[in-house]
């Protein structure tokens, strides 16, 4: 990983504080400390402080171990550490949690791009974009990925669809 820039790309591409803050969906109800030391972890790891919010999602986990957006933001903590197959499982619990996911399944993308493994990112991307064609992050993606594999054409299409859906926010 190349320090600094892999954490800043990593930031840029996921969909950190989306609707994993404190309302993804589990089995059963959040409970009101996992949401909170949930909300707090993703607080960290907007500050760059990944090793800071890994206590507070174990804890969370404690609390609910199927909670989503916990999972997922332990993924984040794990990839941000160069842990590639520790972020990946983590990134399938989370999906086996909560199936549509879309942070989860974008950050399967990035980390099959981080692999060197450009079409599995694809489709991983595609797949995000199925469930929410306004994930800026995945759609951005799904650009930068188009265009390391030289498919200019496709990244420029789909560049379209991402200003369309920037100009509305």
């Amino acid at each position: 990983m190349n320090g600094n820039k892999s954490v800043s790309a990593w930031f840029m591409a996921f969909c950190i504080v989306g609707t994993c803050l404190g309302g993804c969906v589990v089995r059963g109800a959040i409970h009101p400390v996992a949401a909170r030391l949930n909300s707090n972890a993703a607080r960290y790891l907007k500050e760059g402080r990944p090793e800071a919010a890994r206590a507070p999602l174990l804890v969370a986990l404690e609390y609910n171990p199927c909670y989503a957006g916990a999972l997922h933001n332990l993924a984040l903590v794990e990839f941000m550490g160069g842990s590639l197959d520790k972020a990946e499982e983590l990134e399938h619990e989370a999906l086996e949690c909560k199936d549509d996911l879309v942070q989860a399944i974008n950050g399967l993308g990035l980390i099959s791009r981080s692999r060197g493994d450009l079409d599995l990112a694809l489709e991983w991307f595609g797949h995000a974009l199925e469930i929410d064609p306004g994930c800026l992050n995945a759609r951005r993606n799904l650009v930068d990925t188009l265009h390391m594999l030289g498919r200019e054409v496709e990244a420029k299409e789909e560049g379209r669809r991402l200003e369309v859906l920037e100009a509305r926010k």
